[in-house]
C-alpha cells in the first residue's frame, strides 16, 4: 500500500510546524480535526474551534490558509507572548468575525468591540480576508492610526473601508 506524501519538504518549517505536521501525518485520521479552546483573553470571548487535518497539511505546504487555521496560529502567537510584556501590547480580533461573508454591520460591531477594550499603548491586530487572500490591519485607536499590510498589494482603499468604516 503506497504511503501518502503529505509534505514533500519539511526542512524549512519551524519546529512547531514540523511537530504538528508529524502529528497530522502519523496520528490523525484522514477526515479528522483537532478541537481546542480559545481563552477569553484572545478574542474577548471563550469558545472552541477546530482545525481539519487537511488544513494543517495545506498550511505546511504553503497552500491556502483557511480562517480556522489562522485562528489556531493566532492562538499559538498569543500563547507565545502570554504573560510577557509583548502580550500587553496587542489586542487580537477574530478574523472570522470581520472577513467577507459577514454583514457590514456585524463586521463593524465586532471590530468596534475589540477597539473599545484596547488601551492607549496597545495595537489592535485585525487580520481579514477581503476575498482571495489575507491582509492585516494594525490599529491604534488612541492615535487614530491604521496600518494596512497586504503582501499582494491588490486591495484598494475601498476594501480597507469594507472592514474599518464605522
Amino acid at each position: 500500500m503506497p504511503t501518502e506524501v503529505v509534505c514533500e519538504s519539511t526542512s524549512t518549517l519551524p519546529l512547531a510546524l514540523k511537530s504538528i505536521l508529524r502529528y497530522a501525518e502519523k496520528v490523525m485520521e484522514k477526515d479528522s480535526s483537532i478541537t481546542f479552546s480559545l481563552p477569553a483573553d484572545l478574542f474577548g470571548v471563550s469558545r472552541k474551534t477546530s482545525v481539519l487535518r487537511e488544513d494543517i497539511v495545506d498550511l505546511c505546504n504553503m497552500n491556502e490558509v483557511k480562517t480556522f487555521t489562522l485562528v489556531a496560529y493566532m492562538m499559538y502567537l498569543y500563547s507565545s507572548v502570554s504573560g510577557s510584556k509583548e502580550n500587553m501590547q496587542y489586542v487580537f480580533v477574530d478574523p472570522s468575525l470581520i472577513s467577507s461573508g459577514n454583514t457590514q454591520e456585524s463586521r463593524i460591531r465586532n471590530l468596534c468591540s475589540r477597539l473599545m477594550v484596547s488601551k492607549p499603548d496597545q495595537v489592535v491586530l485585525a487580520p481579514f480576508n477581503p476575498g482571495g487572500h489575507w491582509a492585516l490591519l494594525a490599529i491604534n485607536a488612541y492615535e487614530d492610526t491604521v496600518f494596512y499590510l497586504d503582501s499582494l498589494r491588490t486591495t484598494s482603499k475601498a476594501t480597507t473601508r469594507y472592514v474599518t468604516d464605522t
